[in-house]
C-alpha cells in the first residue's frame, strides 16, 4: 500500500537550525499477527469493515508516527536537510523499526516500509535561507573566517562610498575612509593581541560549555551544566537522555559526559583580584 504526507513535515536542519517543510512518499505492507487483539482493539463493535477501512486507519497511524521518527533520525545522525535524499535507505530502516512498535499494539506487524522520495519546495523561503547559509559557510571554509569577514566589511564600505554625491558625499567619503582606517587598525591590533610577547589586554573569560538535550522528541539547546543537572534532579532528564555539544560527532547518553554525570552543579573558581 502507498502512503504520502498530506501536509509538509516541518524538519529542522541540525547544522543551521533552519526549519524546512518536507513532503515524503513511499509504500508499506502489514500483516495481522494477533487476530484476537486486532479484532478487539481496532474493529470493536463495528458490524462490518473492509480492507480500505484498515488501510485508511493505519495510514493515519503511519503518518503521525513518521514525523517523530524522521525528526529523531535526522537529529541522531546529523543528516543535512539539503541532502536528505541520499539517506533514504537508512531512514527507511529506522522508521520501519520505530513505526512498527506502534502497529504491534493492534496485533499488526509492519512487514515492509520504505521512503521512496522526499520533496523540498525550491521556492520556499526557508529553503532559500538554508541554501544561502550553506553558501556563506562554503565561502568561509575556502577563504577563512577572518578574511571573509574583512571582505564583507570592505564590500559594505565600498557600496556606501559609491552611493554618495555633493557635500554629503564628501562627508560620507570621509566617514568611509575613517571606517577603512578603523578596520585596518583593528586588524593590526588583532595581530598584536595574538602575539604573547606584546599582549596589552587580558584575554576574555572562558565561556561555559553549553549542551543540547533530546527530550520528548524535541531538542532543547543552549543549556549549561548547572541547568541540565537541575533538570536531572527534577526528573526531566536522566542518565540515558541524549546530549550533544560542539565538537561531538554524534549524540551520546548523558551519563557518558563526565561534567553531566555529577549529581551537584559545579562551583566556578573565585576570579583573581585586581
Amino acid at each position: 500500500m502507498k502512503w504520502g504526507t498530506p501536509q509538509p513535515i516541518q524538519l529542522e536542519d541540525p547544522k543551521y537550525g533552519i526549519i524546512v517543510p518536507v513532503r515524503a512518499f513511499g509504500q508499506y505492507g502489514i500483516g495481522i499477527t494477533n487476530p484476537r487483539l486486532f479484532l478487539e482493539s481496532l474493529i470493536g463493535n463495528m458490524s462490518s469493515f473492509t480492507a480500505d477501512t484498515i488501510d485508511n486507519y493505519f495510514r493515519g497511524k503511519l503518518i503521525s508516527s513518521l514525523s517523530s521518527a524522521l525528526s529523531r533520525k535526522i537529529v541522531l545522525d546529523q543528516i543535512p536537510i539539503s541532502n536528505i535524499s541520499v539517506y533514504l535507505s537508512e531512514i527507511s530502516d529506522f522508521c520501519h523499526t520505530e513505526i512498527g512498535k506502534t502497529f504491534e499494539k493492534y496485533g499488526v506487524s509492519l512487514k515492509e516500509f520504505s521512503v521512496m522520495s522526499v520533496n523540498i519546495p525550491e521556492d520556499d523561503q526557508s529553503f532559500k535561507e538554508l541554501k544561502a547559509a550553506m553558501a556563506t559557510r562554503a565561502k568561509m571554509n575556502v577563504a577563512g573566517k577572518d578574511v571573509y569577514q574583512m571582505q564583507r566589511s570592505f564590500d559594505v564600505l565600498e557600496r556606501a562610498a559609491g552611493n554618495t554625491s555633493g557635500i554629503g558625499g564628501s562627508l560620507m567619503g570621509l566617514g568611509v575612509g575613517m571606517g577603512m582606517g578603523n578596520i585596518i587598525s583593528g586588524m593590526a591590533q588583532q595581530t598584536i593581541n595574538t602575539n604573547p610577547t606584546v599582549q596589552s589586554v587580558p584575554p576574555p573569560v572562558p565561556q561555559e560549555t553549553t549542551y543540547y538535550v533530546y527530550v520528548n522528541g524535541q531538542q532543547q539547546g543552549g543549556l549549561t551544566v548547572s541547568q541540565i543537572l537541575q533538570m536531572k534532579a527534577q526528573g526531566i532528564v536522566n542518565d540515558e537522555t541524549l546530549v550533544w555539544t560542539t565538537g561531538m560527532p554524534n549524540w551520546v547518553p548523558l551519563k557518558s559526559v563526565p561534567a553531566l554525570a555529577s549529581s551537584t552543579p559545579p562551583v566556578p573558581p573565585v576570579p583573581p583580584s585586581i
